[in-house]
């Protein structure tokens, strides 16, 4: 293999087996959607691994390492290709040469830095799905900054990455020489991936799609009924907390309850979301792993996605709430990787039938344990000895979507690490911090013990929502914050009627419901035509929903007007303007 190119450069040089043009899995699918929706703004979703050697090596064997790895992984060789109908496709390629970059450092605060200088731009098609940049001390290798792209890999991914490099170089040449030829690991690629999951079953379709209604009946409007404010900068900071308490106390509750660590998070978050947003549902899309063969933890690539999940914690013990999450969790396990599109179409005709734009700003990623904080920059061995928890803010994003509440959870075991990024044009950093310390506060009292003890009785006695201050004129309605006064306000803006109002109305089975009464200006609205005209106006307003039924008037009384003058109206027609209930 050729070191380097006639200008210097550092290069790695690969010839591997297989080469193609095939479809994407789901999940890279899923990637590319969240690009189209985000872009230019996807630099934050590339990849990040800083890889500290056990002893120095030379570049010469570092490009051994790299090229072995790309060989073995069709991920790290594969180009994203974008056809002329729109549609992607991912092309091996067998050979080829990837640049690296070589950076003499005389700071250990240097490669941190290199890091994220690799990261920040984001990747083009016409790249290799990894960056490299090769830390030098002292004239030896001592680092290895990679970048990634998340078409290519996902979190679990990078961990194999990490452990591939380290056994190469870790190895005796005769080793090396066998593990250059052939994984010493069973492993699946993209393009066998995306075969497997094109060919389940329509049943198996029907029964996540099943699942993934459950998850979307309960999603609000929008999650958390406060007023927007001057957001901080950058809007979206980290802010970690690192608990070795929590992580003792979520140990005794785990075991108490049969149920894994990661269950009791959920639980406790689900506690928090439900308080900070004053409903009884917490309601967040969880990140699944998708890899449950020995072939997907041994492989590079992206094999996560994100689905909706709901759980009820309205005064219920928290047992029962954990035990809510474990199976919700495992249900969604269960249903494996699908068409994401299939997932959008869902939640676009569950958020019909509801009436309202479901905020889907939040969510849970689970990341796994061990050296995986590391993984994104932490410093897992640091604090060894000391109990006391901390908090720390790392940075954060500028532009991201409003509204935005997402958990990263990096660690459970010794010491929870757990990172919040939050909207502060909601709450600020000082609140962030104290959302992170209830939680740890939730964990801690339940740890202690739980007997005859409820969800409301916890919150009770830690006061989470304290401080926060709820917008004025807000009414829970179906599970969601309304504004009655911008209610109307959406109804004269998109069907510019000649006379509305909007009633609640309290069911006989408690719920309550939206009634909307109008005289439109042709007279020929009908409430189909309504409903479908506001669902089509409301994804920018947050305290909105589409009225659960229209009663259209040939005339109006004297407004404002009661409920009871316009039932003396004459009716044009009524209905919940809902496809399949006219």
């Amino acid at each position: 293999m050729e070191q380097q190119d006639s200008a210097g450069m550092h290069v790695v040089v690969f010839h591997g087996a297989g080469s193609g043009t095939y479809d994407l899995t789901w999940e890279q699918e899923q990637v590319c959607l969240w690009m189209e929706n985000s872009a230019p703004h996807i630099a934050h979703m590339n990849l990040g691994l800083l890889i500290e050697l056990e002893r120095p090596t030379t570049v010469e064997d570092v490009q051994l390492a790299l090229q072995t790895l790309i060989e073995r992984h069709e991920a790290l060789r594969s180009r994203l290709l974008v056809t002329e109908a729109g549609r992607y496709q991912q092309v091996v390629c067998a050979t080829g040469s990837l640049p690296i970059d070589v950076h003499p450092c005389t700071d250990w605060g240097e490669p941190q830095h290199i890091l994220q200088e690799l990261k920040s731009l984001p990747f083009t098609v016409f790249e290799w799905p990894l960056r490299i940049a090769l830390i030098i001390m002292k004239g030896a290798v001592t680092a290895i900054a990679i970048c990634v792209s998340h078409i290519a890999s996902d979190g679990w991914g990078m961990k194999v990455i990490s452990r591939d490099i380290k056994e190469f170089l870790s190895s005796t040449p005769e080793q090396r020489e066998a593990i250059s030829k052939a994984s010493p690991r069973p492993l699946i690629q993209p393009r066998e991936q995306a075969a497997a999951e094109r060919s389940r079953t329509g049943s198996s379709n029907r029964r996540a799609q099943k699942i993934w209604s459950n998850g979307m009946a309960h999603f609000p409007n929008d999650r958390f009924p406060v007023a927007v404010k001057e957001p901080e900068a950058p809007r979206f900071p980290q802010v970690t907390m690192e608990s070795r308490t929590a992580a003792r106390d979520l140990e005794t509750i785990s075991a108490r309850y049969d149920v894994s660590p990661h269950a009791v998070v959920i639980g406790a978050l689900s506690l928090l979301l439900s308080e900070l947003s004053g409903l009884p549902v917490a309601s967040f899309r969880l990140f699944c792993a998708n890899r449950t063969t020995k072939e997907s933890q041994n492989s590079v690539g992206t094999f996560f996605q994100i689905v909706p999940v709901t759980i009820d914690v309205s005064d219920l013990s928290f047992r029962a709430v954990v035990q809510a999450a474990w199976k919700a969790s495992l249900d969604v396990q269960r249903v494996g990787a699908r068409d994401p599109r299939l997932l959008s179409q869902l939640t676009e005709s569950v958020s019909a039938e509801r009436g309202v734009a479901a905020d889907l700003e939040c969510f849970i990623n689970l990341h796994g344990d061990s050296e995986f904080f590391s993984v994104y920059g932490g410093d897992s061995t640091a604090n060894k000895d000391v109990d006391s928890t901390r908090f720390h803010i790392d940075g954060g994003i500028e532009v991201w979507e409003p509204g935005k509440f997402y958990v990263d959870v990096f660690r459970i075991s010794e010491r929870l690490v757990i990172s919040f990024w939050v909207d502060t044009a909601l709450f600020s950093r000082e609140q962030i911090i104290g959302f992170l310390k209830q939680l740890e506060l939730i964990i801690s009292r339940v740890a202690v013990s739980d007997e005859h003890l409820t969800t409301r009785k916890i919150l009770e006695d830690l006061s989470v929502a304290s401080g926060i201050e709820r917008q004025d004129g807000l009414t829970r309605v179906d599970g969601c914050w309304v504004d009655l006064d911008e209610i109307q306000s959406l109804l004269v803006d998109t069907l510019s009627p000649r006379a509305v109002q909007v009633f609640l109305k309290e069911e006989d089975t408690g719920r309550t419901s939206l009634t909307a009464y109008l005289v439109t200006e042709s007279g020929t609205v009908t409430p189909a035509d309504a409903h479908g005209i506001l669902l089509s106006k409301i994804e920018k307003r947050r305290f909105v929903m589409t009225p659960h039924w229209y009663v259209m008037c040939e005339t109006a009384p004297s407004l404002p007007a009661s409920q009871d003058d316009w039932t003396q109206q004459k009716v044009i027609s009524q209905g919940s303007g809902r496809p399949g209930t006219e």
